[in-house]
C-alpha cells in the first residue's frame, strides 16, 4: 500500500513537517499562549531552511510590495487603537500582534521558496505526507473521544484538552488533503469516519465544508464525463438526481436534522445555528462604530456590554472579525484577495483548490478564528498562492 510506502522523514517533506510539528507540541502541552508562540516558531526554522538550502530562491518585487502594504493595514489601526483613551485599548495585545506578524510572514516567505524549488512539481506528494503526518494524532483524539463518549455520552468532548473546533480543523484539513489518495476503498473509509468524527464532537460546520469541497470535486468529475456522452444524458442524469432529491426529501429532512438539530429550539436555524446570528449582529454593531480602525487585534471577547448580545462571545465568523477589530480596509483587502482568488482558481480549473477554498471560508465563516497560523488557515494561504502563481504547462 502507498500508504505504508511513503517515505515522510526526508528534505521534500520538510514543509509538511514544519506545518504538523506545532499541533503536536500544541496536543502535548496544552494550548497556553507561550506554548503555541514557541511551537509556531517552527515556521520560522522552515523559513530560514528553506532560504539556505536553495541559494537562487528570491521573493518577488511585487509580493513584497503587497505584503508591506497589507502589513500597514493591520497594524496601523492596532497603532491607533493601542494610543486611543478607550476602554478597549487597555485590552489590545501588541505582542500577540507582533508575534503573528513575523511568523505569518515566514509563513508566507516559506511558501513562496517552495513554490520555485523543484519539490513544488510534486505537490501532491506534499498533500500526501501532510495526510501522514496527520493520521496518528487524529487517530489519538479519536480513540480517546470514543472513550469519553461511553463515559459521558451527553458531554461535548474535548480529548486531551483539545477543543471540538481545534480538532475540526485538523479533521478538514486532513480530509481535503485526503482526495489524492489513490485507494478508493481506503479513501471511502476514511471520509466516512471524518464525518462520523465532526458528528461526534458536533462541528456541524466541518461537515457542511467538507461535503461542499466533496461535491465541487467530484461533481466535476461527473460533469466532464457526462459531458464527454452527450448533452441528453447529461440532461436525463439532472432530471433522475432531481427526482430522488424531491422523492426522497422527507427522509433527508429526518437524517440532516439529527445531525444539525433543525428542530431542537437552541440550535435551529431560526436561532441561528448555536446563537451565531447574535454573536455577527454584535460584530456589525462594532463595524459600524468603527469602521475604519475597529477596537484592536485580539480584543475579545466584547467586554463591556455596549449592545447586551451575547456578551462574552467572540465572533464566529473570521470575516467579521477581522472588520471588527482592525478595520474595514483590512477586511476589504482579505475578501478581495479570496474572492480573486476563487475566480482564478475556477478559470484556471484548478477544482481540488477551488473545493479547498470554498470549504475553508464556509469553516471560517463559523469558527473565531483571524490571520491566523493554525494549520488549517495556513493550508489555506498555501493553496492561495498556489492558485495566484500557478501557470499552465500548455
Amino acid at each position: 500500500m502507498e500508504i505504508l510506502k511513503y517515505k515522510l522523514l526526508n528534505k521534500k517533506n520538510f514543509l509538511a513537517l514544519s506545518l504538523c510539528l506545532p499541533i503536536y507540541i500544541i496536543t502535548a502541552f496544552g494550548m497556553q499562549p507561550f506554548v503555541q508562540g514557541l511551537a509556531y516558531s517552527a515556521y520560522l526554522f522552515c523559513f530560514i531552511y528553506l532560504w539556505f538550502v536553495n541559494t537562487k530562491l528570491y521573493l518577488p518585487k511585487k509580493f513584497i510590495i503587497f505584503w508591506f502594504i497589507f502589513l500597514l493595514a493591520w497594524i496601523l489601526p492596532n497603532l491607533y487603537n493601542a494610543n486611543s483613551s478607550r476602554l478597549e485599548s487597555d485590552l489590545l495585545n501588541l505582542n500577540v500582534l507582533y508575534v503573528h506578524v513575523v511568523y505569518l510572514t515566514a509563513l508566507l516567505f516559506s511558501f513562496l521558496f517552495y513554490m520555485q524549488s523543484e519539490y513544488f512539481l510534486k505537490f501532491k506528494k506534499f498533500y500526501l505526507a501532510l495526510m501522514l503526518l496527520l493520521l496518528p494524532l487524529l487517530t489519538a483524539l479519536f480513540l480517546k473521544t470514543i472513550f469519553l463518549e461511553f463515559e459521558n455520552p451527553k458531554m461535548r468532548y474535548e480529548p486531551y484538552g483539545a477543543t471540538p473546533h481545534w480538532i475540526g480543523e485538523l479533521l478538514l484539513v486532513f480530509a481535503l488533503v485526503l482526495f489524492y489518495l489513490k485507494n478508493n476503498f481506503l479513501k471511502f473509509i476514511l471520509y466516512f469516519t471524518v464525518f462520523f468524527y465532526f458528528h461526534l464532537l458536533e462541528v456541524r460546520a466541518g461537515i457542511i465544508a467538507l461535503a461542499l469541497a466533496l461535491g465541487i470535486l467530484y461533481s466535476s468529475h461527473i460533469y466532464t464525463y457526462l459531458k464527454q456522452k452527450s448533452f441528453l444524458f447529461l440532461s436525463i442524469f439532472f432530471f433522475l438526481l432531481a427526482s430522488l432529491l424531491i422523492l426522497f426529501k422527507k427522509y433527508l429532512y429526518i437524517a440532516f436534522d439529527s445531525i444539525f438539530y433543525f428542530s431542537t429550539s437552541f440550535r435551529s436555524l431560526p436561532g441561528g445555528i448555536s446563537g451565531r446570528l447574535h454573536q455577527w449582529q454584535n460584530a456589525i454593531e462594532v463595524i459600524k462604530e468603527h469602521p475604519v480602525s475597529g477596537i484592536g487585534y485580539w480584543v475579545n471577547p466584547f467586554p463591556y456590554e455596549y449592545y447586551n448580545i451575547m456578551v462574552g462571545h467572540p465572533t464566529h465568523n473570521a470575516w467579521l472579525r477581522i472588520a471588527s477589530e482592525n478595520g474595514f480596509c483590512l477586511a476589504l483587502i482579505c475578501i478581495s484577495i479570496v474572492l480573486l482568488g476563487l475566480y482564478l482558481a475556477y478559470k484556471k480549473k484548478l477544482f481540488f483548490e477551488l473545493a479547498c477554498l470554498v470549504s475553508i471560508i464556509f469553516y471560517l465563516s463559523f469558527t473565531t478564528r483571524h490571520l491566523s497560523i493554525n494549520i488549517m488557515n495556513a493550508f489555506f494561504y498555501f493553496i492561495l498562492l498556489r492558485i495566484y502563481f500557478f501557470k499552465s504547462s500548455k
